[in-house]
């Protein structure tokens, strides 16, 4: 009669899993012609965009990269304009003069291309420009879970009718992620999250990063590992979320060294993936307080303060977090 009657336990009953990603995330090396391409088809009401706007910034001009996204689009009959003023950790005086540029020129489709300042930039100027007068405050509202936020956020979609997000670092994960970080007014850092920011598609052609210095490669490279550690651990990480947690831990481990060394192409490409993955990781199972104090300290300390990274012995640093995990 002491026994625990087992048909009245109750048991705890767990709330639907989302699993959240572009429409479609291009990759492989030199395949940024060919995805360009599929990004001009016909959407599902028959439309095709016409009106380009390439959000980046001035060094994506210099080297490039801009021109060889515009000749891809030239191709294709696209009528462009370049707004190249993001500027690092890009603020709202940044923003404005995008949605200015947007209103002047008025896109119907947006490729950000960059680091992870152009491609955060963007998904905020798309917002701004469709929806003026919603603030950054209101835009930061606290939230528990993307899908239960404290006030709505607006839809987007009315005017810029697809995002493409084409990153030429690995490391932030912008590119496949329902988050922006900008910078207010005040000098204060404001991640902001919601699905409304997730790029249409991804283009992740590792050929952008075929040239970037040694101390950017170790920088994006520790970045995205922390993204696939902090996702593994998490407290609403899945079976989903845990494999891309992995396999980008296991790329990262393995090619990372090698990039950093030698910029070998293969290694890069790897990294470039495994970066990625990190990013659709952590998209669907949040980050942790490492991340969380990074935006801050971030917004207080200037590049020229930061004590350079060096990756001196990264087979040391994996096998140390090989044994954490």
């Amino acid at each position: 009669m002491n026994l625990i009657n087992t048909s009245k336990v109750a048991y705890r009953q767990s709330h639907i899993e989302w699993f959240n990603l572009p429409k479609r995330v291009f990759f492989n090396r030199g395949c940024l012609e060919e995805a360009v391409q599929s990004c001009a088809k016909l959407d599902e009401y028959g439309n095709r965009t016409k009106r380009a706007m390439v959000v980046t910034d001035k060094g994506m001009v210099q080297c490039g990269h801009v021109d060889r996204l515009t000749a891809a689009l030239k191709a294709l009959d696209y009528v462009i304009d370049v707004f190249d003023d993001v500027e690092p950790d890009p603020n709202m005086a940044c923003i404005r003069a995008g949605v200015k540029a947007c209103e002047s020129f008025k896109p119907d489709i947006m490729f950000c291309i960059g680091g992870g300042s152009p491609i955060d930039a963007g998904k905020f100027i798309r917002v701004q420009y469709e929806h003026p007068k919603l603030t950054i405050y209101e835009a930061a509202t606290r939230f528990c879970e993307l899908r239960k936020r404290t006030n709505p956020f607006p839809k987007c979609g009315s005017k810029i009718h697809k995002l493409v997000a084409i990153p030429t670092t690995s490391g932030t994960g912008s590119e496949v992620s329902p988050f922006t970080v900008i910078t207010g007014d005040d000098g204060m850092k404001y991640p902001l999250a919601s699905y409304v920011f997730t790029p249409d598609f991804a283009i992740c052609d590792s050929t952008f990063c075929d040239g970037l210095p040694k101390s950017l490669v170790a920088n994006a490279g520790i970045d995205a590992v922390t993204h696939a550690i902090e996702s593994y651990v998490s407290v609403v990480q899945h079976d989903f979320t845990k494999q891309h947690s992995i396999e980008a831990l296991q790329l990262l481990f393995k090619y990372l060294p090698e990039s950093y060394k030698t910029g070998n192409t293969h290694a890069r490409d790897a990294v470039h993936r495994g970066a990625t993955m990190a990013g659709i990781a952590f998209s669907n199972s949040f980050l942790g307080i490492c991340h969380s104090l990074a935006h801050k300290v971030g917004a207080k300390v200037s590049p020229t303060n930061l004590i350079p990274f060096q990756l001196l012995d990264v087979s040391m640093f994996s096998q140390l977090l090989i044994r954490i995990l």
